[in-house]
């Protein structure tokens, strides 16, 4: 009867082991999947990153760009209010360039 007992109990301890053991492998499992996880989505990370500062370096050289015209297209207009042209003015100078390349010809 003790004996039985004792045999009983045994089994029962070695049940018990095999669960723990295997929810240890599960939760190993899981943390390396979810380690797997982490790295992948720091590089998806790293990537965003790159992209965000090739574009605000993009964005700066545009405003740059768009700052140059503007100063251009500032200094354009100040010529043609001190030369008191008009629009007509515009294509009466490029058809008189048209003539003089014609003539060189």
């Amino acid at each position: 009867m003790l004996l039985k007992k004792i045999h009983h109990l045994a089994n029962k301890n070695i049940h018990e082991t095999i669960f723990i053991i295997k929810d240890l492998m599960s939760i190993r499992d899981k943390i390396l999947f979810l380690e797997d996880s982490n790295r992948d989505k720091d590089k998806k990370i790293q990537d965003l990153e790159k992209i965000i500062t090739n574009q605000s370096h993009e964005i700066r050289t545009l405003s740059s760009d768009i700052l140059v015209l503007s100063n251009f297209a500032k200094e354009i207009y100040l010529l043609w209010e001190e030369s008191s042209l008009e629009e007509n003015d515009l294509f009466d100078i490029k058809s008189n360039k048209a003539k003089k390349k014609n003539n060189y010809h």
